[in-house]
């Protein structure tokens, strides 16, 4: 038995009872913040006398209430309990004997009895259970499997309540990055694809699955924050009631055309909001690609389901055979043109920008004049987008202003792998005792997903 400290709460695990994940520390640090910053928001709308549903209100007066559906070894669980304010209950689920155990010894080691509650079941019927009342709704809802979240989402955007917060995670990276597509498609709706912004895509896709879920119990969701970090993603989201809002969720996605040669991309929305007087009018969005080809460098394109995202600038260089432009000297650029640009957590190389591909070009066909390219390595796309001229004069000189605060400072914006040989940590083995495995990064149960299964296959 081993004895493990992280934040204010210290558990005794065994790693054949439930698999303890060090990596997965930020994931519930950040977590923790973020919980902690709901519930002051909450506090906020209920002293302005915002427009805020019943539960919300009751539970800044007496307290909120988290739902864990995977808890492992109960760790998460007794971190919200000891470290977050105002909570009344955490419930501790989990569907694997050996972990249940678990997670009843560490709530009795910390003395948290009297707040956190284990729970041995499905979470998806403790979901569904919670879900018909709105005094039985939880107010923040927490789901930590391993690997993809999918077939928890229907309950999760019912069971937490209007206003709440849902907490998400995706491990199944591959999935989402586009190694497998057509499952990507089958579990969250969308179609995942391999390129540069594969990071801040997996993001989108899993969003856009959550809305979809939320959309067909008239409800829709507001991200607070959305991250990819490590092997994995996080997305925290509000959960609100609103026909209006539903229907305008077409309007908020698109298709996106991605270049097969160069990094460009176009969007085709779904939708398109239209205001009528009093009177919100959502209409299909008219196509509008044309010859799908890209037009920088005449190569077919391939589309994929998606919002916009980022340019990383290696690719960008590695796409004309140019010497790689410094991160500085192309934001400086794209700032001196008039143009927004920011960083992207998502890769440390990548930039985000409101200027449009041919404006990105039209900057690195610049940058290759003043730093040709070899004629030799002059081919394909690279060659064709180099044989247009740059319609704007691009300089290069760098502002004060394109090096962000965080970069001056040195401060850590980019995680350092903690330990050789770094990743994702494999299920914890089964028991021979036992008839199921564990499905998490913490040690969780994939018991639920093979009884699904097994009950499809048997009404077959």
């Amino acid at each position: 038995m081993t004895k493990i400290e992280e934040g204010q709460a210290k558990i005794l695990n065994d790693d054949q009872d439930a698999f303890y994940n060090p990596i997965q520390t930020f994931n519930r640090d950040i977590s923790i913040a973020v919980i902690k910053q709901f519930i002051k928001t909450c506090q906020k709308e209920v002293s302005t006398q915002c427009k805020v549903r019943r539960n919300l209100s009751a539970a800044v007066e007496k307290g909120f209430t988290i739902f864990e559906g995977l808890s492992a070894t109960g760790l998460r669980s007794i971190r919200y309990a000891l470290e977050l304010p105002k909570i009344k209950a955490v419930i501790a689920n989990d569907n694997n004997p050996s972990s249940f155990k678990c997670i009843e010894r560490n709530i009795e080691y910390n003395k948290i009895g009297h707040v956190v509650q284990p729970h041995f079941g499905d979470a998806r019927m403790m979901m569904y259970d919670n879900s018909n009342s709105l005094d039985d709704q939880f107010q923040v809802v927490d789901i930590d499997p391993y690997g993809s979240p999918a077939i928890f989402l229907d309950a999760a955007v019912q069971s937490v309540s209007d206003g709440g917060l849902l907490c998400i995670t995706c491990t199944d990276m591959a999935v989402l990055c586009g190694n497998h597509a057509g499952s990507c498609f089958a579990k969250y709706g969308s179609v995942s694809l391999r390129s540069k912004h594969c990071h801040e895509m997996a993001l989108r896709i899993a969003l856009s699955s959550i809305e979809s879920n939320a959309n067909r119990y008239g409800r829709y969701i507001v991200p607070l924050l959305s991250v990819s970090v490590d092997y994995y993603i996080r997305v925290f989201v509000r959960v609100f009631y609103g026909k209006t809002e539903v229907n305008r969720s077409a309007s908020k996605k698109s298709f996106v055309f991605q270049c097969t040669s160069c990094d460009s991309f176009y969007l085709q929305p779904l939708g398109s909001k239209a205001d009528t007087g009093n009177n919100q009018n959502f209409q299909p969005a008219k196509f509008n690609m044309e010859n799908q080809k890209c037009t920088e460098c005449d190569s077919k394109l391939k589309e994929i389901p998606d919002q916009p995202l980022y340019y990383v600038t290696d690719s960008l260089a590695n796409s004309i055979h140019s010497v790689c432009i410094p991160f500085l000297k192309i934001r400086s650029a794209l700032l001196q043109l008039g143009y927004k640009v920011s960083s992207t957590h998502a890769h440390k190389s990548a930039f985000k920008t409101d200027a449009s591909n041919s404006v990105v070009w039209d900057v690195m066909r610049c940058w290759a004049k003043k730093n040709p390219v070899s004629k030799k390595k002059l081919r394909g796309p690279g060659e064709k987008i180099l044989q247009k001229e740059p319609s704007i004069e691009a300089s290069f000189d760098i502002l004060p202003g394109a090096n962000p605060e965080s970069r001056k400072l040195g401060l850590v914006r980019y995680q350092v792998n903690p330990e050789p040989n770094w990743g994702p940590k494999s299920k914890v083995k089964k028991r021979k005792h036992e008839d199921s495995d564990s499905n998490s990064d913490d040690g969780r149960s994939n018991k639920q997903e093979k009884s699904i299964s097994n009950k499809t296959s048997n009404d077959l």
